[in-house]
């Protein structure tokens, strides 16, 4: 009641905060202010925001606190007469901060979202920014509790065809860029003889 009385208004808590505890001029805002994202970001980290839809923001389930990986689909055939995509895990582990305004951690509804806010590094928002101007982007959710980061190899169309993942006649693959951080698969591009 008295922090209230203050005119600007009642602080808000930047973390959580237990029955009983001390209230510190660390844990809690100035006077009048509002809930930030910012609060939520772990010293190093970054809050990056990703466009993500019904689908490939995992129907809507993944919420802030939840743990997701990020996938990369990219067309490497954009114009031609067959369809040749290749899929690569950008990024494991990242933390779900908000999915469109809502960051509450204790929010429990599904929504349709157009964005996703993740905690990731310095390097991964340069990853993020990189892949989604390559294609799409999506979520995997995460069981609760797994941090394992898992070693995976880009997948192409070919790879679920019969016969294997044959490259085109002439194809090469060539290593354009490769990210020294933890979970991320080298982005290739796949040249093959034109029509």
């Amino acid at each position: 009641a008295a922090l209230a009385a203050d005119r600007g208004g009642a602080p808000v808590a930047l973390v959580s905060l237990s029955q009983r505890e001390a209230i510190l001029p660390t844990k809690v805002s100035g006077p009048g202010a509002r809930p930030s994202v910012s609060a939520e970001v772990a010293d190093g980290m970054r809050a990056y925001a990703i466009k993500i839809n019904d689908t490939t923001g995992v129907g809507g389930l993944a919420l802030p606190g939840d743990r997701v990986d990020v996938v990369l689909m990219r067309d490497l055939t954009p114009d031609g007469p067959q369809r040749n995509y290749i899929s690569y895990i950008v990024i494991q582990n990242a933390r779900v901060l908000g999915v469109d305004l809502n960051a509450d951690p204790t929010s429990n509804k599904p929504a349709s979202p157009e964005t996703a806010t993740l905690e990731v590094s310095i390097e991964d928002s340069q990853k993020l920014s990189m892949a989604s101007t390559l294609g799409t982007l999506s979520l995997a959710l995460r069981r609760h509790g797994e941090a394992q980061i898992a070693d995976s190899a880009p997948l192409r169309t070919g790879d679920f065809l019969v016969g294997g993942g044959a490259r085109p006649a002439g194809g090469a693959a060539r290593t354009v860029w490769r990210g020294p951080s933890r979970g991320y698969s080298a982005i290739l591009i796949i040249e093959g003889e034109s029509s």
